[in-house]
């Protein structure tokens, strides 16, 4: 079986949890891996079987005519996909892309990240810190990190690898997520989260998608937008005003969230329900590859 999923050549902890996660659960199972990206996609043979995990995968670019188990993925990027009967749907990540997919709710569990704990439990107590984590473009630019250490925030970048990642998590008593994984995980090790958005890029049904199947509300705070400027750019006065000012903004509201911690956590039976019942479709599949 082959892991499918998204493969950002910069690193982004979301997408790098697929092997990170299946690989533990299917050790014996998993001999290989495909990405999603046609341009550096990896040859298909035809008796392949791909696992489609965590991510935003199910669009056009999904191979066709190749036996495919969907665990926990979901829409919202590209167009539809065309599902014929090679797709096999374990679980989808929320109702919203079962409801694009006429699937039965019943598929609708929620995002496979949530496992994380128990594939790698907490080994550290949190130090009292804040947390603030960028969508993976934002994290491109450099300022973020300035910003947040200005204003107390521990940075916590998604292009850093997945163990660096958790322990940065594990030192905080809540987190500023932009990173709708941020949250996800976040919300898994039982830490709780603000959602943040900075631009267009933040794809809503996504979150909306996830924050529906564990009864959560997607309603995030607006932040400034900032581009990536050289060390040896000259920008023109206009634009470094227009720059200090948004600098200054962006402070004042990251201020302003800390100070008010209007978190959100999921509730922990809907959690551990959720989570239970992911672990019995993982033994399923195990099951099931192991008779084949």
């Amino acid at each position: 079986m082959k892991l499918y999923y998204h493969k950002d050549t910069k690193g982004n902890f979301g997408d790098d949890l697929n092997p990170f996660i299946w690989r533990h659960y299917f050790p014996n199972l998993i001999d290989g891996e495909i990405y999603h990206e046609p341009k550096i996609r990896q040859p298909i043979a035809p008796d392949d079987v791909l696992l489609i995990g965590i991510g935003t995968l199910l669009n056009e670019h999904i191979p066709a005519n190749i036996k495919k188990y969907i665990f926990g993925s979901g829409m919202g990027y590209g167009a539809d996909p065309s599902v014929d009967k090679s797709w096999e749907f374990i679980c989808v990540r929320g109702p919203l892309t079962a409801n694009k997919l006429n699937l039965d709710s019943a598929l609708a569990i929620t995002d496979p990240a949530i496992l994380l704990p128990d594939v790698r439990p907490r080994t550290s107590l949190s130090e009292g810190k804040v947390g603030f984590i960028p969508h993976c473009s934002t994290a491109d630019v450099n300022i973020w990190e300035k910003l947040s250490g200005e204003v107390g925030l521990l940075y916590i970048s998604p292009r850093q690898d997945s163990q660096r990642f958790l322990e940065l998590l594990w030192k905080c008593d809540w987190v500023i997520t932009e990173a709708m994984h941020g949250a996800i995980v976040a919300d898994a090790y039982r830490i709780p989260w603000v959602s943040v958005k900075t631009h267009q890029e933040v794809l809503e049904f996504k979150w909306m998608d996830w924050c529906e199947s564990l009864k959560l509300i997607y309603r995030p705070e607006k932040l400034p937008s900032f581009w990536q400027v050289a060390e040896q750019e000259n920008i023109g006065l206009r634009k470094r005003f227009i720059r200090r000012i948004k600098i200054k903004q962006t402070m004042a509201l990251l201020q302003k969230l800390r100070y008010e911690q209007n978190v959100q956590l999921s509730h922990e039976d809907i959690y551990r329900s959720k989570q239970d019942r992911l672990l019995s479709k993982v033994d399923w599949l195990q099951r099931n590859l192991s008779n084949a």
